[in-house]
């Protein structure tokens, strides 16, 4: 996998989530919050989500990263379908997990 492109691609998903407009409500992203190395040794799975009102797809994507802030494995993708910012939330959880088992994390 080419860590250039998932920096890419996820730098593009991030860019995108700054304008997004939740499903019947009025959410803030945040983007102030810092990121945290994960522990010497340890893997960090982040995920994060991009639900545009009106539109019967969201993307979810997933990044893993390690004791030193290095992109290990990564992805993005759309998933169709209604789905409120909580249950995207969760669908990218599931998906970013299921990804880190089959990479053998």
């Amino acid at each position: 996998m080419d860590v250039r492109n998932v920096t890419k691609g996820l730098s593009q998903f991030s860019i995108a989530c700054g304008s997004v407009q939740a499903l019947g409500s009025s959410a803030t992203v945040d983007n102030q919050t810092k990121w945290k190395k994960p522990t010497g040794g340890s893997l960090k799975l982040n995920v994060d989500t991009l639900v545009r009102m009106g539109n019967d797809e969201v993307g979810i994507g997933a990044i893993i990263r390690d004791s030193e802030g290095m992109v290990v494995a990564g992805f993005g993708r759309r998933v169709t379908g209604f789905f409120s910012p909580h249950i995207a939330e969760c669908l990218a959880l599931r998906e970013g997990l299921s990804f880190d088992l089959v990479l053998g994390f």
